[in-house]
């Protein structure tokens, strides 16, 4: 086993490329703060379950999909991430901003 969620939920991490990314896109659309959060707070308890493993030859490595929500125009985030020990540790986000 690689991994180990240890107290119910995982370690989070973002890498320097992710925090700029999702600081990036807090100054582009106020409500974005809030969509990150829930999107955080998910993967700290269901990374192993809800993230697509990237294959047999990245173990550890999967991809969150999100959204989009087009009622209240959230984009779909597309999160890749590592799980190592007790930490997620998400290398890279892609936002999709729909077209307006």
């Amino acid at each position: 086993m690689r991994f180990a969620r240890i107290g119910g939920k995982w370690r989070i991490k973002l890498s320097p490329s992710a925090v700029a990314t999702v600081r990036a896109e807090k100054a582009r659309n106020a409500e974005f703060g809030r969509y990150w959060r829930g999107i955080l707070n998910r993967l700290k308890i269901t990374a192993h379950r809800d993230g697509t493993p990237l294959g047999e030859d990245r173990p550890g490595e999967y991809v969150f999909a999100s959204g989009p929500d087009p009622v209240s125009g959230l984009p779909r985030i597309l999160v890749s991430y590592l799980i190592m020990g007790d930490t997620v540790t998400i290398g890279r986000i892609l936002i999709d901003v729909p077209d307006e």
